[in-house]
């Protein structure tokens, strides 16, 4: 099915199956603007598999604050008029076949919290102009065909909760700035080309309980700064370069637990090895 706005009914009222079979949820406020869009796979019984491209008349919306696309056969490149829609909070195209790059000017809209391009063809770089969004908390872009660095300006984003960059084809080191993320949560740059070693500073961000960084080319030891780090659950280090990190004892302190910290079972993965560390809480 081609993807397409009917003017012939009420948009205000589409919701569960509109325009046939068509599946997804469309909310107005009570000025009747449309604010959200919901064409994604919504149950297990219903996919919409909509074609075509994503329409630059969308950009006419000054009011959606949510826009979920994902799971469908999606094609064509993102429309750069998309950041016109100042409104908009939410944007979901995960799992489609979006190809081209991500528009410099997708990072000029201060009112987005969540991003996901997840999942598509999408190539080039990732735009430094996301670090101008002061309330991004979710930024998704793994299992796509990006190259380049992960920009130093991403270490702006002070409520970024999830950044997931794995599955692409990003060189480079880590940037130590990107401790700035003090309320990172979960951290994933598994699959790509990253190498160096990891900085110091990635284990001062304390909120961190995730961390995937397999598959690079990361050398060195795991920062002594890690065993700050009460609330990690998962350290995952596999298949890095010239046989990866180096242990050197470096994860007794993460399995350790004493009177200023309490720790649950948390896994631990370095090269091919599986360490579990169960610690007891006081």
């Amino acid at each position: 099915r081609s993807f397409f706005l009917k003017t012939d009914i009420d948009v205000c009222f589409w919701h569960d199956k509109f325009g046939g079979n068509l599946l997804g949820v469309v909310s107005c406020d009570i000025n009747r603007f449309i604010e959200e869009i919901n064409l994604s796979k919504i149950s297990r019984n219903g996919a919409n598999l909509l074609t075509g491209t994503i329409p630059h008349e969308l950009s006419q919306l000054k009011q959606l604050k949510s826009l979920k696309l994902a799971n469908n056969y999606l094609k064509g490149t993102l429309p750069a008029s998309l950041d016109q829609l100042s409104s908009l909070r939410l944007i979901d195209i995960s799992s489609n076949d979006i190809e081209g790059t991500i528009p410099e000017n997708n990072g000029l809209n201060s009112s987005l919290a969540y991003m996901s391009y997840r999942n598509n063809k999408l190539t080039g770089t990732i735009p430094g102009s996301l670090g101008l969004n002061p309330n991004l908390m979710h930024l998704d872009f793994g299992s796509n065909k990006l190259t380049g660095t992960i920009p130093r300006e991403l270490s702006r984003l002070g409520q970024l909760k999830t950044l997931r960059l794995g599955y692409n084809n990003l060189t480079g080191s880590l940037p130590s700035s990107l401790s700035e993320l003090q309320r990172l949560g979960f951290f994933d740059i598994s699959y790509n080309h990253i190498e160096g070693t990891i900085p110091e500073e990635i284990g001062l961000i304390s909120s961190l309980y995730r961390i995937n960084f397999d598959r690079n080319m990361l050398t060195g030891t795991i920062p002594q700064s890690f065993c700050g780090l009460d609330k990690l659950e998962l350290l995952s280090l596999r298949y890095n370069n010239n046989n990866g990190i180096c242990l050197q004892g470096s994860l007794q302190c993460l399995c350790d637990a004493d009177s200023n910290t309490i720790l649950k079972e948390m896994k631990i993965y370095v090269n091919i090895y599986y360490v579990e560390c169960t610690c007891c809480s006081f």
